[in-house]
């Protein structure tokens, strides 16, 4: 009886039963990543002369990270290389049917292209410009990372990490970057270069680095027929195009005539303004005209003068 006793206690031995192991709550599922939104879109539908053979669209560029003037002055470079025309767009910046500055005159869009060329081509390059603008920011988010090993790995980089504050490097080499690259492919500069020596300015070798990434680019990857059929169909037709040429020319001609240029006039009242080379100085060549345009005619600026002119 004892070593049942004995046997029993060894396989039984009472008290407490020990605690269960804690039990972890379940992970929550990770919520889905937001879809990248677009870094470059369509104003409006596209327009078409009578034939449909020429068109016309108004493209605008994300302004995420400041870096809208270098998408900007890709996508001139890229429908260049397309075969198309880019001119920068007038707007009048209104808020509650004021203007912001005050004077309702027109100012260039920061981000807005308008685009003229082939109306099947104008099509295909506005439909895969998103796709081809996020590839050239992934080519520089990939060299923005070589360029931050050479810094941080590197005693050339890091002499320079020392002396410079790093996230305006970053940003200067990014812009550059982006715009050497559309340029090159414009130019037809792109070439598969070696790797710099590491002992090298990596900091001033953006174009180096854009040269090599636009060989890799393949804008025809980026190709969307759909979206390009779909502009087409939805294209306002036998709408009167402006030459862009022309309208350039008008351009630069208008401000020629704001600058202060000797056959420059304001108007029949106050006479013939005459310029010279340094200090604004007026000469009145006919009847003395009121004090306020005199005083205008004085300590005015350039924009004074133009309001005259336009008044008169």
């Amino acid at each position: 009886m004892t070593n049942t006793s004995v046997q029993l206690s060894l396989l039984d031995p009472g008290g407490p039963a020990p605690a269960a192991a804690p039990t972890l709550p379940a992970p929550r599922p990770r919520a889905a990543a937001s879809p990248r939104p677009p870094l470059a879109w369509a104003e409006g539908r596209m327009a078409t002369d009578e034939d449909g053979h020429r068109g016309e669209i108004t493209v605008e560029v994300s302004r995420s990270g400041g870096h809208h003037h270098a998408r900007r002055d890709a996508v001139h470079s890229l429908a260049l290389e397309h075969g198309l025309f880019s001119r920068r767009t007038w707007y009048t910046p209104w808020i509650n049917g004021k203007s912001i500055c005050g004077d309702g005159i027109a100012r260039l869009h920061p981000a807005q292209l308008t685009l003229t060329g082939d109306a099947s081509e104008l099509a295909a390059f506005t439909a895969a410009l998103p796709r081809l603008l996020d590839a050239v920011e992934r080519a520089a988010d990939q060299a923005l990372r070589q360029l931050g090993t050479w810094l941080r790995d590197t005693a050339a980089g890091q002499a320079v990490a020392e002396d410079r504050d790093l996230r305006p490097l970053r940003t200067r080499w990014r812009r550059d970057f982006i715009t050497a690259l559309a340029r090159d492919r414009a130019l037809g500069r792109a070439a598969a270069l070696p790797e710099p020596d590491r002992a090298a300015r990596w900091d001033l070798l953006a174009e180096h680095f854009a040269r090599t990434a636009a060989h890799h680019l393949d804008p025809a990857g980026c190709a969307d027929p759909q979206a390009a059929a779909r502009i087409i169909a939805q294209a306002v037709a036998d709408q009167p195009l402006t030459d862009p040429q022309r309208q350039e020319r008008d351009r630069l001609r208008r401000r020629r005539s704001i600058l202060d240029w000797p056959e420059y006039q304001i108007n029949p009242e106050i006479g013939d303004v005459v310029t010279t080379a340094g200090p604004r100085r007026h000469e009145v060549t006919t009847a003395p005209p009121t004090a306020q345009l005199v005083d205008l005619l004085q300590t005015g600026t350039t924009l004074h003068r133009r309001l005259l002119h336009l008044t008169a």
